[in-house]
């Protein structure tokens, strides 16, 4: 059984034998948990807190104000709307020599750090080269393939996500309309698709063209 530190016992003295199960999400470790909470061991809680950042890391949505720590008398709770990312219990604050209050607010700074990293790294490969297939001409429209490559496929729908909102905003910025979902219209006399923050001031719909024979 894992001894926890006492008042004649030096928590750094402790950590010196006893091991410490490393939190990583990916390939950096972001804090130790040496103590159990619950029924839970160091390790598992060490998987389940790398778990539940991998989930935030994966919300394209993230916003690093809705993480907030909720003090109780056992724990300081760190969560994201209903998710519990971490607990941080007395005990924790004993073997890392730091006031609990303290401690939760240096993990919550470390999680947000790394989820703001993840969602602003280089998520696809630039070699191989992405390229772009054209792979049929359809009845209303050319059908189009990008391929890419990733190291990061466990975080393939937010990767996804992320390359539909940048060649949205890329067609947007050059002023061609996406008819996706099917769009209908004559152009002429319609007002464009294209989003308001992207149309030059003073943008009106052109008129109808009606030509009269000779």
């Amino acid at each position: 059984m894992r001894p926890s530190p006492g008042p004649n016992t030096r928590p750094d003295s402790l950590r010196r034998t006893a091991r410490g199960y490393p939190v990583v999400p990916h390939r950096d470790t972001l804090l130790l948990v040496y103590t159990k909470l619950g029924p839970f061991s160091p390790r598992e809680r060490a998987a389940l807190i790398a778990e539940k950042v991998r989930r935030l890391e994966a919300d394209v949505r993230f916003q690093a104000d809705s993480l907030q720590l909720y003090p109780s008398e056992q724990t300081i709770d760190l969560m994201y709307g209903e998710l519990v990312v971490q607990s941080i219990s007395e005990n924790d604050a004993l073997w890392m020599s730091t006031p609990r209050d303290s401690l939760a607010r240096q993990y919550r700074a470390r999680i947000v750090q790394a989820v703001a990293a993840a969602l602003q790294s280089e998520e696809v490969m630039p070699e191989p080269t992405p390229f772009v297939l054209q792979t049929s001409l359809d009845d209303f429209n050319v059908s189009y393939q990008l391929n890419a490559y990733t190291r990061e496929a466990s975080r393939q729908a937010a990767i996804y996500s992320r390359i539909h909102q940048h060649i949205q905003d890329q067609f947007n910025a050059a002023g061609v309309e996406i008819m996706s979902p099917h769009y209908r219209a004559a152009r002429d006399g319609s007002h464009t698709t294209v989003p308001a923050d992207y149309l030059p001031p003073g943008y009106q719909a052109p008129p109808f063209r009606v030509e009269r024979p000779e």
